[in-house]
């Protein structure tokens, strides 16, 4: 085979060589020379968010509460003698006004115990005075007997003397002597009548006063055959009829005062020491309850004694015709006023402790403390709207931005700008 020869008598190697480097020269060359490529740059997210502006004074925190309608005043009457029932004036719903006729019971047996009674009274009385007049005759015969006495022993002393100038016999002596002794001891005897006669006089006054006792008993036991009403009230519940038979201690009614209710509510542990201290310096707490579709005023009464379960009960006084007992009522408390308070939307608060300033288009976090709730001037919670509580935080000054509304991803540092609401 014949043998190819390249130009200017180069090799195959050789060639290849050159033509490698002259492609390397050629791609350096075009790198060197390109155009500069045009880089993007990147945008910062910009997020939207409406702000309020904040003005820290001093607010009333409110607190919603759920409470029970109370009585003041809740009886339970139950029978005080043994009678059969008559009529029955009242039942379960009913309301009364005080000293209403309620039950009455047959007052034949009261009636016959009242006879007893001033029957016994009457004899005791009969008894004390026969006392006093025996007592009386006691007393004569007693000054008798003394008098006697003094006779005796007059008599004794002449007859002495007259034995002495032998004008009397012995015997005589003796006999005189023996009417003396004898006057002493009715003396002595009449003296301890007397005597006796205060402790019997005592036992009867004391059975006179038993008959009175008695005899009061059984007037208040006829009394008691007519159940009345105490207080204007509203019967909760009956249990007798016409015809029963009741006997000491038994049930009858269960009723409540109308006129004294009060609404009973748990106050959270954390609030109960403003309330406390509002007590201390006189300061009344306002309320408003939510009855029937309608506001109503209550004002705070008192703390209970004793508390636990998280929090204290508390009582409020309010106009009781607009509640029925047991009824279940929701409350608003206006709490003493906290200094340096904000007013916030619910939707401006994060993780439950921090709203978001912002600055120079950014946010900032703020850790804040929760005072409670708030409710806007003019706004009632029948009205709805939206919930707004009170804040504070020492960072925050007069005239900040604080976002207002949920930003999902809100952080430290994240740039936004601020729209109108």
């Amino acid at each position: 085979m014949a043998t190819s020869h390249l130009p200017f008598g180069l090799s195959k190697n050789l060639a290849a060589l050159i033509i490698l480097g002259l492609a390397v020269v050629v791609f350096i060359i075009l790198r060197a020379t390109r155009p500069d490529a045009q880089i993007s740059p990147t945008t910062e997210s910009v997020f939207s968010v409406r702000t309020l502006q904040v003005e820290p004074r001093a607010l009333s925190p409110t607190l919603s509460l759920y409470g029970t309608a109370v009585a003041v005043n809740r009886a339970k009457l139950t029978a005080a003698v043994s009678a059969d029932v008559l009529a029955v004036h009242a039942r379960a719903g009913s309301r009364v006004a005080g000293n209403e006729l309620l039950l009455e019971l047959d007052n034949a047996e009261a009636e016959i115990a009242l006879i007893q009674a001033r029957a016994s009274l009457q004899n005791a009385q009969a008894q004390l005075g026969q006392d006093r007049a025996q007592r009386a005759n006691h007393i004569k015969a007693l000054e008798h007997e003394r008098a006697l006495l003094t006779l005796a022993e007059r008599a004794v002393n002449r007859a002495v003397n007259l034995r002495q100038q032998g004008a009397l016999s012995e015997a005589d002596l003796d006999a005189t002597k023996s009417r003396l002794a004898q006057q002493k001891m009715a003396l002595e005897q009449r003296q301890l009548s007397v005597a006796q006669a205060d402790s019997i006089t005592q036992q009867l006054r004391a059975t006179v006063r038993s008959a009175e006792a008695r005899l009061q008993r059984a007037e208040l036991d006829l009394q008691r055959t007519q159940i009345r009403a105490p207080f204007d009230a509203a019967i909760i519940a009956s249990a007798v009829a016409t015809g029963d038979r009741v006997n000491p201690g038994q049930f009858l009614f269960e009723l409540y005062d109308t006129t004294k209710l009060e609404i009973k509510a748990q106050i959270p542990n954390r609030y109960i020491g403003a309330m406390q201290r509002a007590l201390a310096q006189g300061i009344p707490l306002e309320a408003t309850a939510q009855v029937h579709g309608r506001t109503i005023p209550a004002r705070f009464a008192r703390l209970a004694a004793s508390g636990g379960g998280g929090g204290q009960y508390a009582y409020f006084s309010i106009d009781p015709s607009e509640l029925a007992i047991d009824s279940n009522v929701s409350l608003e408390l206006a709490l003493p006023a906290e200094a340096h308070a904000v007013a916030v939307p619910s939707n401006a608060i994060y993780d439950l402790s921090r709203v978001f300033r912002v600055t120079d288009g950014r946010l900032q976090a703020i850790t804040i403390e929760k005072l409670g709730d708030f409710r806007p001037p003019g706004e009632s919670s029948s009205t709805g709207g939206a919930r707004h509580l009170l804040i504070r935080s020492a960072e925050l000054r007069a005239g900040d931005q604080i976002i207002a509304n949920q930003l999902p991803n809100a952080m430290s540092g994240l740039k936004v700008q601020i729209i109108q609401p």
